[in-house]
């Protein structure tokens, strides 16, 4: 998955409407107050980013990988119960020897949540 398409199922995650100016671009754009919003690189883009997601981290460091988890939440920010929650997981390994893991590994992990949506 591309750098864009990666951003655009991040933002679909958390319900945020993103454009691109054109179609080389990989900076989406806010719809709703025309920000530039880029997780991958900026710090605060991907804490709020991994906040909203509730992302957790832990680091394996016999195997060298990072792990991001976290549970599928309602809309009012509420865990689902029973059989219906989600848990989504994933480990990295490319992430770990790149100067900022979490911003990417956030990223990945928000792609899969929003490619798991309608």
């Amino acid at each position: 998955m591309s750098d864009r398409e990666l951003l655009e199922m991040a933002a679909k995650a958390i319900g945020l409407d993103v454009y691109f100016r054109d179609e080389q671009s990989n900076m989406p754009i806010t719809v709703e107050k025309n920000w530039p919003w880029n997780p991958l690189e900026n710090d605060g883009d991907a804490l709020r980013l991994a906040g909203l997601l509730s992302i957790n981290f832990r680091w394996d460091m016999e195997d060298s990988e990072l792990m991001a988890s976290c549970i599928e939440q309602g809309a009012m920010g509420h865990v689902f119960g029973g059989e219906d929650k989600r848990i989504y997981e994933a480990y990295f390994f490319d992430e770990c020897h790149s100067s900022l893991p979490y911003r990417r590994a956030t990223v990945r992990l928000a792609a899969l949540i929003g490619q798991a949506m309608p």
